[in-house]
């Protein structure tokens, strides 16, 4: 019964390192296509941080 346990075990920890890989993977390649995408990525960052700036600007009046 142990080495049953221990190889089910065993299998979902390969299975869940599998997934976890493929995910970063996939974020890898959404990634470089936002990048190859004319800048949208670049674009994106600098509208969050001029909203964060206006924000902040209110805020502190």
């Amino acid at each position: 019964m142990a080495s049953h346990s221990a190889a089910v075990s065993e299998a979902i920890r390969q299975w869940l390192q599998h997934r976890q890989v493929a995910e970063l993977q996939q974020a890898y390649a959404d990634l470089n296509q936002l990048q190859g995408e004319g800048g949208d990525l670049e674009e994106a960052t600098a509208d969050g941080e001029a909203m964060g700036a206006e924000t902040l600007e209110r805020l502190h009046g």
